[in-house]
């Protein structure tokens, strides 16, 4: 996080204290409104600055105000998908963990989904519940991401998407759902990496939009966040993500054990992730994460195998084709990686016509042409 501009400052003085502080005297709103949107904090800050709002100038305030306004009605739309979801998964009796946005919408921002964006809902249900879970959902009318082969999500993946009913032909203009039930998926989905049966054992219970579910417990809570992080987001700088890390520190306190964070990083060997998320949150706002903390992860030393994965992850922001790559390599099961890449530069004749459209003359693997074509870009180097 390389901004060291004065709105920047302010702004993360403003997310660290009780009460706010004064804004400065030469404060440029314009560029704080700016780096609020960037860093997706607009409409969080509306909320942090509301009890003695006359210190900021009301043109600035109207401004995020409107923002918070608008991102609040799409938050409520989206809030009635999550609690139909999580209703029919709870009459079907299948326990789901809240995961990410809408768990965090819950914990940090009292349950208002105005302050935090959150285009979709990932709920975690343990593998041995995931046909009652798909049941449940497509008794809602939710359609399953489109696969290249037939059982792909369940044999390679850690999770599927699925799509409430939209206009016909095209569900993903709609809110989704991702169904996990693995909690890691970069480099690729390893079903014994995480055992479920203790996870589950050790969540906390939560309501979400009105309806009962659970959450992780503390320490895979912040493990998981950096992971995530760190792996799919590929350390992306938005303050957001650093904001809710430390968010969620504070708000375990001194029930967090920070061995058994340690232990739990290296047991899902997440060291790199955990250990970097943390030294960035502790630049960010000194105090946040205890030595004890610091000193136990300063202690673990990444195997061979996470190092390489972090260092090819980190080649995927450039060049998003290589981490198909690094999946097909990095399967736990050798015998597999063929067949997944296969699968993956192959698809089925029903997925390319659903996908490309119908191919001249009827001549179906000419479409596999047009799959290339469209997949030159990946291979470029990104800016």
């Amino acid at each position: 996080m390389a901004d060291e501009s004065s709105a920047f400052r302010y702004l993360l003085d403003c997310l660290a204290a009780r009460p706010l502080p004064d804004p400065p005297a030469d404060a440029d709103w314009d560029a704080l409104y700016s780096l609020l949107v960037r860093h997706r904090l607009a409409a969080r800050f509306h909320a942090l600055i509301k009890l003695r709002q006359e210190r900021w100038p009301e043109s600035f305030r109207e401004r995020l105000r409107l923002f918070r306004v608008a991102q609040g009605m799409y938050g409520e739309q989206c809030g009635l998908r999550v609690r139909q979801s999580l209703a029919a998964l709870k009459e079907a009796r299948v326990s789901v963990i809240v995961l990410k946005g809408w768990a965090y919408i819950q914990t940090i921002y009292g349950g208002d989904a105005s302050q935090r964006l959150c285009e979709d809902v990932d709920l975690l249900v343990h593998p041995r519940r995931v046909d009652a879970a798909e049941a449940a959902l497509a008794r809602l009318g939710c359609e399953p991401e489109r696969e290249s082969w037939p059982g792909y999500h369940r044999r390679y993946t850690n999770g599927e998407r699925l799509f409430f009913p939209s206009r016909p032909g095209n569900p993903a203009n709609t809110f989704s759902i991702g169904l996990h039930w693995g909690l890691i998926h970069i480099p690729s989905y390893d079903a014994r990496r995480v055992d479920m049966d203790k996870l589950f054992a050790r969540t906390r219970p939560l309501n979400v939009a009105g309806v009962d579910a659970l959450e992780l417990g503390a320490e895979d809570e912040v493990v998981y966040a950096c992971a995530h992080w760190g792996l799919h987001h590929r350390f992306d700088p938005a303050l957001f993500r650093y904001y809710e890390i430390a968010a969620q520190i504070a708000r375990a306190g001194e029930s967090l054990c920070w061995e058994v964070a340690a232990a739990r990083a290296r047991e899902w060997r997440l060291t790199i992730p955990v250990r970097e998320g943390l030294e960035r949150v502790e630049r960010l706002w000194p105090g946040t994460v205890p030595r004890s903390a610091r000193e136990a992860l300063a202690g673990l030393s990444p195997a061979r195998g996470e190092r390489f994965v972090h260092a090819w992850n980190g080649l995927t922001v450039k060049y998003p084709a290589l981490a198909h790559l690094l999946t097909w390599l990095t399967f736990p099961d050798w015998r597999q990686r063929p067949l997944i890449a296969l699968q993956d530069v192959f698809p089925s004749r029903a997925y390319m016509e659903w996908r490309y459209g119908r191919a001249p003359f009827g001549f179906w693997p000419w479409l596999y042409a047009r799959r290339f074509l469209r997949a030159l870009p990946c291979f470029r180097e990104r800016s």
